[in-house]
């Protein structure tokens, strides 16, 4: 079973479980141990409920671009903050048997438009999105993230390179989500549950 259990604005299950700031206050608060705490109570309570992925942290990187969609959602306008913070709720997610699910990979916090209402086209450089907005899901990759969540909108730049020599050797061989119309759906799954849902039920971790 999968939510959207992002904090603030986007949560699912509402009165079921504790409502948490928005992923900007977080970001600006300037201390990632509140996020890994985020993360480890949300795994307690979404796992009781049965909750085995949960389509979070947003890891795309607000510009000065208006951003529609993304705001709030987002960690905040510098990638290492966004970095540092995303990673610390994945640990705690994962850490209690919740599968996090990083969005929205190769990153749209510079999106013109929301992707739910319109096809958005995105102009970028390779070099910005090499500098600014691969730089939170390569790093979440590289630390164990069990999912990641594509986006949609068109890019006018190839983002192949980015699958050619990525950072420090990282890989991905776990599970991919990719969202269309508010609808999100499995691809390329390597197993029926996420690996930190999975080890949670074999351990019995309820």
């Amino acid at each position: 079973m999968t939510t959207d259990h992002e904090g603030g604005r986007i949560v699912m299950l509402g009165r079921a479980t504790t409502i948490f700031p928005d992923s900007l206050a977080l970001g600006t608060a300037g201390d990632e141990s509140f996020a890994f705490h985020q993360g480890v109570l949300e795994a307690r309570e979404l796992r009781r409920l049965g909750v085995d992925v949960n389509f979070a942290p947003v890891l795309d990187v607000l510009t000065e671009r208006y951003s529609p969609n993304i705001g709030i959602r987002s960690y905040g306008k510098d990638p290492a903050v966004v970095t540092r913070n995303g990673i610390a709720r994945i640990k705690g997610m994962q850490k209690g048997g919740l599968s996090a699910c990083a969005k929205h990979f190769p990153g749209k916090g510079h999106s013109p438009l929301d992707a739910h209402l319109r096809l958005p086209t995105i102009d970028s450089t390779w070099a910005e999105m090499r500098a600014t907005h691969l730089p939170p899901f390569l790093a979440a990759v590289e630390e164990g993230v069990d999912c990641l969540m594509t986006s949609h909108p068109i890019y006018r730049i190839s983002t192949r390179r980015a699958f050619r020599r990525p950072s420090r050797g990282a890989s991905f061989t776990s599970t991919s989500v990719r969202r269309s119309d508010s609808r999100a759906s499995s691809s390329r799954t390597t197993s029926r549950w996420a690996p930190s849902a999975r080890r949670a039920r074999s351990a019995r971790r309820w």
